[in-house]
């Protein structure tokens, strides 16, 4: 197994939680980039065919100034920003991931809402929109709370990847050495499904923003809290996520 400065898995495991050494070439944020915008025509044109040719065949970023054309919170929900199969299997083939395998070693992607085998999804965060905003959390507690499953014997890493954004005005927050602490947390429903609900504001937390620019990467254990930041830039910020399932024998 190749070994980093750091060594990753030391970091996101017994370290501060979480890495941001690993980047997308220009390349290959581009391709992510036309498949994002390939697959929102094609679940925007099911419902509006004119919008789709006048928002995402442009940018994703510019998505928020055309509000009167779609309902996005009935229309982006998490099983519509999926990717199909056919572009998780060529983003499989990036450069990126054979990094990731020479890092950690062979690994499965999660499949958290049992569409496909393997699942990469998209998120969408609008300008000086709260409601868009994930709040703070552990990946871990929607497991617990039954989204998805993994095989016996494996464990979790979150992979989060920036794709548009504002340096410094949005992107992701996260905790450093959080996934050592206890925290409790309550569960309320939304949308017809139990997810969990933190109060951040009962602890002395350090959160801290990462400025990422696009291509950037976090690499963090799912026990580590991490949210969203107030999207404060004049763009949508768009990223991209997934989860690495390894094989507990890694840890040794």
């Amino acid at each position: 197994m190749l070994k980093t400065t750091d060594n990753l898995l030391d970091t996101i495991l017994n370290g501060s939680g979480y890495s941001t050494e690993l980047k997308l070439e220009e390349i290959e944020l581009q391709q992510i980039r036309s498949f994002i915008k390939d697959h929102a025509c094609r679940v925007i044109s099911q419902l509006n065919p004119d919008a789709s040719d006048k928002i995402f065949t442009i940018s994703p970023s510019v998505y928020h100034k055309y509000p009167e054309l779609i309902e996005h919170d009935k229309l982006w929900t998490k099983k519509n920003r999926i990717f199909p199969s056919t572009y998780t299997s060529q983003i499989k083939e990036f450069p990126f991931f054979k990094k990731l395998t020479k890092i950690f070693g062979p690994f499965k992607i999660a499949n958290e809402e049992g569409i496909y085998a393997e699942e990469i999804y998209w998120r969408l965060v609008r300008p000086n929109m709260k409601t868009d905003i994930g709040p703070l959390h552990r990946d871990k507690w929607f497991w617990d709370l039954g989204y998805g499953s993994i095989p016996d014997d494996y464990f979790r890493i979150k992979i989060w990847i920036s794709i548009w954004c504002d340096p410094g005005k949005n992107g992701l927050r996260i905790g450093p050495f959080s996934h050592t602490e206890s925290y409790d947390y309550t569960t309320e429903n939304r949308g017809g499904l139990l997810k969990p609900c933190f109060d951040e504001n009962k602890y002395d937390l350090n959160i801290v923003p990462l400025d990422s620019n696009p291509g950037d990467c976090v690499i963090f254990n799912d026990e580590t809290l991490h949210g969203g930041v107030y999207n404060s830039g004049e763009n949508s910020r768009v990223s991209i996520e997934f989860t690495m399932l390894l094989p507990n024998s890694v840890k040794n």
